[in-house]
């Protein structure tokens, strides 16, 4: 055993022992960095130990929204009805007047056009050929027109789903207007081509392109990108979308039959549905109403 008075040796060495590596405190590793978001580096999610915004380490509860919160869940066509069922009967005017405004404008315009583009190109005598071009063209050109005023009603039930408010005056603002127009004659042709091939090929156009508006007033998309958009939206979900198609149609149908009053409930829950099948298709969320008060 050396004597602790002993002078060190040239080399600089010891017989005294050096203490033993330490797992804490100054003489050990220091601790991982704790990532971006407030958990230890490597492990763990985003928010937290489990990754929700509620679980030790993460944001806390998300603020509370007046319209409700984000629905979880997957997609079904009788969801989407039923979503917009419920934002309608929650605050039945927030898309009531704007679909009766739009509404009693697209008519007065269909009727007009009908009355003078048949009346003009036909007569008790014209041909079965004539009727079907002047039904064709006036079909066109309604479709044209309907889509330009629609895309106001398409924001609009958008920013329902999203659990926004809703104004008269905005819903006609933060998109481009020439996309929408560009959009509407390429439906309108594609229409007027369907209606000439004995009106069942319309009814596919008007499936394939059911989301085009919503691409172009929500992600401010071009029209042709909006075009694929929709049709590729469609094809990637075909049992879904088709059967939401037909459930779509026959509530408007109903809506109809019941002189015509009946749209004005039908076209805000179907508005608002579009909208809930176009988020939750692409995996984006939608916001339920929020219960009533007494």
């Amino acid at each position: 055993m050396s004597d602790p008075n002993e002078p060190p040796r040239p080399d600089g060495s010891s017989d005294v022992p050096s203490p033993p590596p330490s797992s804490g405190g100054y003489g050990g590793p220091p601790p991982p960095p704790p990532d971006q978001y407030g958990g230890a580096a490597g492990g763990g999610g985003h928010y937290g130990d489990a990754g929700g915004y509620g679980d030790a380490g993460g944001y806390g509860a998300p603020p509370e929204n007046p319209y409700g919160q984000p629905t979880p869940g997957g997609y079904s066509p009788t969801d989407a009805w039923s979503f917009g069922w419920r934002h309608f009967t929650a605050r039945p005017p927030v898309l009531l007047v704007p679909v009766l405004v739009i509404g009693i404008a697209v008519l007065v315009i269909s009727f007009l056009v009908r009355l003078i583009i048949v009346g003009g190109m036909t007569d008790s005598g014209s041909s079965l050929g004539t009727v079907l071009l002047a039904a064709a063209i006036a079909g066109g050109i309604t479709s044209l027109i309907t889509q330009v005023l629609a895309a106001g009603l398409y924001k609009g039930g958008a920013d329902v789903a999203d659990g926004r408010d809703v104004q008269l005056g905005g819903l006609f603002e933060g998109w481009d207007k020439a996309q929408v127009i560009l959009a509407a004659v390429i439906i309108g042709v594609l229409t007027l081509i369907g209606t000439l091939l004995c009106y069942f090929p319309a009814v596919i156009v008007g499936y394939f392109t059911q989301f085009t508006l919503l691409f172009i007033v929500d992600k401010n998309m071009s029209a042709t990108d909006a075009l694929r958009a929709s049709f590729q939206l469609c094809v990637n979900n075909l049992g879904p979308t088709i059967l939401w198609y037909l459930l779509a149609l026959v509530t408007i149908i109903v809506g109809a039959v019941l002189c015509l009053v009946g749209l004005l409930v039908a076209v805000p829950v179907v508005l608002v549905g579009l909208a809930y099948t176009y988020r939750r298709l692409q995996g984006e969320p939608v916001v339920d109403p929020a219960p009533r008060t007494a």
